[in-house]
């Protein structure tokens, strides 16, 4: 892997801007990644993600999303909606 498109959705998405997963999930992998953290995020994604098809990664990133929302919510964080 050397950065360029194709190379991991996650820096397909992030980097280069490019379509992934479509709306609403590339939005969804940025804050993601916002909340978590950019190495962590591809912690989370090499590992729960990775050789899954396309509808079980959408997913994953819609239940991580969520799930991060509800703990930073409960640490008082103030997120927008």
């Amino acid at each position: 892997m050397n950065g360029k498109p194709g190379d991991h959705p996650l820096t397909d998405v992030l980097i280069h801007n490019l379509v992934v997963f479509g709306d609403p999930w590339d939005d969804e992998l940025r804050e993601i990644v916002h909340l978590l953290g950019t190495e962590r995020a591809y912690d989370w994604f090499n590992a729960e993600c990775s050789s899954k098809p396309d509808n079980q990664i959408r997913f994953a990133i819609s239940k991580k999303r969520a799930a991060l929302r509800r703990e930073a919510q409960d640490r008082g964080w103030d997120l927008p909606s």
